[in-house]
């Protein structure tokens, strides 16, 4: 595939500067950066179709941390997030 097949240019033209500024802007405010349709649809079908034809070779854990992901404090109540563990899983 090129790179057009895989990016929306259109949309998200990545030689140009202003585009480009304009990501960095967004970024830099919001501290994350969500490009709405930047792959086409053609290549997510492919990196899906990819990742179920290997989903056998993920490496898979599953951990309780809290959302910080940091150690409890005990500043803080049982109840505060930072002491209130949660379990995810990942593959």
């Amino acid at each position: 595939m090129n790179l057009s097949e895989i990016i929306n240019l259109s949309s998200y033209p990545l030689d140009n500067d202003a585009s480009q500024n304009k990501c960095k802007e967004k970024l830099d405010k919001e501290g994350a950066l969500v490009l709405q349709n930047f792959m086409t649809p053609k290549a997510i079908e492919y990196v899906k179709k990819e990742g179920d034809e290997n989903k056998h070779l993920a490496y898979y854990c599953a951990n309780d941390h809290n959302v910080y992901l940091t150690d409890n404090n005990s500043d803080y109540p049982a109840d505060h997030p930072r002491n209130i563990s949660i379990r995810s899983s990942k593959g």
